[in-house]
């Protein structure tokens, strides 16, 4: 990275100077409505404002890292509470229900549907908040009510056993239960003297730590939730890029290079690297 900040485009077209920097690598815990038992969630990390593709271009103590996610970890949650127990992707409808929207378009859009419709209060709220936050102009921004309605049932018939949370403002109270799942997960490497990034229900941390964060992310949705619920994770994490040296060594070849090696690193990067580790020596030294 060239300069010591990042501007990312906002949805009503306006620009955002997120810093990098040392004031911006703190979280603290946000709750809400006058309870303890409400939201809970960290906030305030740098990483949490810029996008997933930037966030694969983080390095924590010079080494790269891996973002690992609970896969819909909401619906996971209640659907665990009526017993069902599935590591689908609820989201996949199956089959395309708007023509003017392709598979991968539709699971967002079912995505953030369903997920607002858990926070809302009823139907037509939650159709208004979901054309609020699609950026102008977009195709998604122009549905009529009667199209998400199609999309909302179409989610609700596929798993009718969480139709009653939908409209059920339940959000913010699930938002306590994922944050003491990152709560213990922050503890756990904290103990080990490990760092991580926490995003609500994703973490980032060193590619080598990628089978301890898995290994805790299960222990923490057992003991929280009482089942383990499942994580997925885009890129490979180092022993299973070295495993692939013994199945396809050009596999493991163009992954190491792509994944592990330092590619995106700029000489502005190298220097502030540099300056913090000669600031934190002769701290250390004091």
């Amino acid at each position: 990275m060239e300069e010591p900040f990042i501007t990312r485009q906002l949805k009503n077209g306006n620009t955002q100077r997120v810093q990098i920097n040392q004031t911006g690598k703190f979280v603290r815990r946000i709750f809400s409505r006058g309870s303890w038992e409400m939201n809970g969630r960290f906030y305030g990390g740098f990483w949490q404002q810029i996008s997933k593709d930037l966030r694969k271009k983080i390095y924590i103590n010079d080494n790269p890292t891996v973002e690992v996610d609970y896969k819909g970890l909401h619906a996971a949650i209640l659907s665990a509470r009526q017993g069902v127990f599935d590591s689908s992707d609820r989201y996949d409808l199956g089959r395309q229900i708007l023509p003017d929207f392709d598979l991968k378009q539709q699971r967002g859009m079912v995505k953030l549907l369903v997920l607002t419709a858990i926070n809302a209060r009823s139907p037509k709220s939650v159709f208004s908040a979901f054309r609020h936050s699609q950026p102008k102009g977009s195709m998604e921004k122009k549905l009529k009510d009667n199209q998400l309605q199609q999309l909302l049932d179409t989610f609700i018939n596929t798993h009718p056993y969480l139709e009653a949370d939908m409209c059920s403002d339940k959000g913010i109270e699930l938002m306590f239960t994922d944050s003491q799942i990152t709560a213990h997960i922050i503890n756990k490497f904290t103990e080990l003297n490990k760092p991580i990034l926490s995003v609500h229900d994703s973490y980032i941390v060193c590619t080598k730590d990628t089978e301890l964060l898995r290994e805790t992310m299960q222990q923490a949705t057992l003991n929280i939730v009482g089942t383990d619920l499942s994580a997925e994770q885009q890129i490979p994490s180092y022993p299973q890029i070295e495993a692939m040296k013994y199945i396809d060594r050009d596999r493991y070849i163009d992954t190491f290079n792509t994944v592990l090696v330092n590619k995106f690193k700029s000489k502005q990067y190298q220097q502030r690297l540099s300056d913090f580790w000669n600031y934190h020596d002769s701290k250390t030294q004091q």
